[in-house]
């Protein structure tokens, strides 16, 4: 029995909580992260349903929203800064559901646009007239801002392009502004102009140094690059005459501010989303993986008290990733078929809905099953015989990483992964090769479960599906400037040519 009635907006917990609402409205605004953690562990806030977590925000969250938009800027920044990063993971990243995704965002983000525009009013010019005064005008400027560590996805993918940008740097100036990470981060991008305002731990004079930054260096473009935390707190002020929002996944985030949107794949017509034209170039990620030590795959396996011979099965995703019965099924159908399979999952952790499920299996299935928690997948890929993907929303650069460790992998051929997983890329690199199919990919949950089935220890035939699978990915590699070329011209409305560029 699921906890679906008893954290419901009709039952006896809605009344207790809308009794005490102005205590826990109170608490919120006072001590954010306090008062949201008390949401998440005392009334269960991102862990039951959505109109449960509705009904919590619109309650003790929105009020606090309301009332931060009447007091100072430099306060409601502050305030906006931290509980927008406080309910990602609850309430906005809770699960990968583009409608959950469109209404949790903009109830917090209609907020964080309307504090950016009366942001913008304060100071619409350089303080100290601090503008560049030469300005080559041939060249354009082009700036990537990134939030959070250099390191993870979307950083991989934002790496290899920027390497990529070296061919075309007498044409164009590129920037990489990092608001949180160090700028020693990056490595091997001589060509690029890094700032970082890591330096800055309170959120007002972060935002304050970044508005000035801008400002003063006059871009032709800024291009906000994938996490969605205090984006429109940046990027609701117009800092370039043209602004866009670049990611692996398409979201509604839709700015009067942002004027250019692009998504990742690997070639492709550009596509709609919410009504509005997406780009999407030719993209691949800088993986930077590492040759197999079977010393380094022996002990990891041995961490989790996974014997000799033992036959692994997996996949490393993001918990939201978790949240359909279908998936699970399979997960218990592959430890079901041996004693030797065992099946291990990489993520920050299991919903709970399914680690009740786990705890309850039979106790020689339930010790063959591995929760790693947040691990280097680029090292785990090689301890895995089969990855077999989470579905209907999958894996991207970790499916990448597990073909490259000459491990065969089983992923869906979804909507949600057609619009965003490692599917695009392969799927163009089999038309390119002129593949009838993509080997490893199916339709129906069932039919690819049959399939990892019919593979399970069967050496011969893990290694052929492998094998299929590295030509795909070889093909992709090695396009960088390719990469460049396309999104380059598509932010700045350029006409770059390798040819060119080149000479």
């Amino acid at each position: 029995m699921s906890d679906f009635l008893d954290w419901h907006p009709s039952s006896k917990n809605a009344q207790k909580l809308y009794e005490i609402r102005a205590e826990l409205q109170d608490l919120v605004y006072k001590k954010p992260a306090e008062g949201v953690n008390h949401l998440i562990n005392a009334w269960k806030f991102g862990k039951v349903s959505e109109i449960w977590d509705d009904y919590i925000f619109d309650h003790c969250v929105r009020p606090v929203f309301d009332k931060n938009e009447n007091i100072s800027i430099n306060d409601a920044v502050r305030r906006y800064s931290i509980l927008d990063h406080l309910l990602f993971i609850p309430y906005v990243r809770r699960e990968e559901n583009p409608v959950r995704f469109r209404r949790a965002f903009w109830n917090i983000n209609s907020y964080g646009l309307r504090i950016a525009q009366r942001f913008e009013q304060l100071n619409q010019k350089p303080i100290n007239g601090a503008v560049n005064k030469i300005r080559n005008v041939d060249r354009k400027k082009i700036a990537f801002v990134l939030k959070g560590p250099y390191k993870l996805a979307h950083v991989e993918f934002l790496h290899s392009f920027l390497n990529g940008c070296s061919i075309f740097s007498e044409h164009v100036e590129v920037f990489l502004v990092l608001l949180d990470d160090l700028k020693s981060a990056p490595k091997d991008l001589k060509h690029v102009s890094i700032s970082s305002f890591s330096q800055y731990q309170d959120p007002f004079l972060k935002v304050t140094a970044y508005q000035q930054y801008c400002l003063a260096n006059q871009f032709d473009h800024i291009c906000w690059v994938a996490p969605i935390q205090n984006f429109s707190l940046y990027m609701g002020m117009q800092l370039a005459p043209c602004q866009s929002y670049w990611s692996m996944k398409y979201h509604s985030v839709v700015l009067p501010t942002i004027q250019k949107y692009a998504g990742l794949g690997f070639g492709g017509d550009s596509f709609k989303f919410d009504d509005k034209d997406w780009f999407r170039g030719r993209a691949f990620p800088d993986l930077k993986m590492s040759c197999r030590d079977q010393v380094i795959v022996d002990r990891l396996r041995s961490s989790c008290q996974i014997p000799k011979g033992s036959f692994v099965v997996g996949c490393f995703v993001r918990s939201e990733k978790l949240h359909d019965d279908g998936f699970w099924n399979s997960v218990f159908e592959i430890l079901k078929s041996s004693s030797k399979v065992h099946f291990v999952i990489a993520s920050q952790s299991i919903p709970d809905k399914y680690s009740l499920v786990l705890k309850n299996l039979p106790l020689e299935l339930k010790s063959r099953f591995h929760s790693l928690g947040w691990v280097n997948t680029k090292d785990w890929a090689h301890a895995l015989d089969v990855y077999f993907d989470s579905s209907p929303r999958g894996s991207c650069n970790t499916i990448f990483e597990a073909i490259e460790a000459d491990v065969p992998i089983f992923l869906a051929d979804s909507t949600h992964n057609r619009e965003s997983s490692a599917l695009p890329y392969l799927a163009s690199a089999a038309s390119s090769l002129g593949l009838p199919n993509i080997p490893g990919v199916f339709s129906d949950e069932k039919t690819r479960l049959n399939a990892c089935l019919d593979l399970l220890l069967d050496p011969e035939k893990c290694v052929l599906l492998a094998s299929k699978q590295k030509k795909l990915l070889i093909s992709l590699k090695g396009r960088h400037y390719l990469f460049a070329k396309d999104y380059l011209n598509y932010f700045l409305d350029a006409n770059f040519m390798l040819s060119s560029a080149q000479k």
